[in-house]
């Protein structure tokens, strides 16, 4: 996981901003990391892992 900004010299997360964000009214069922490949060319691909997350509306 990556600090995307950073406050007061404290990284912040972006699944951090997303639950102060959305917890009043959503909660949070489940966080995932999804592999997944990107074709580029013929002979070259992009191999990625991106974090997916799963809310409920409350």
């Amino acid at each position: 996981m990556v600090a995307m900004q950073h406050k007061n010299d404290k990284a912040i997360y972006t699944i951090d901003s997303m639950k102060n964000i959305l917890e009043k009214k959503f909660e949070l069922l489940n966080t995932q990391d999804l592999a997944f490949v990107i074709k580029e060319t013929n002979r070259k691909y992009q191999h990625t892992i991106s974090q997916v997350t799963v809310w409920r509306k409350k």
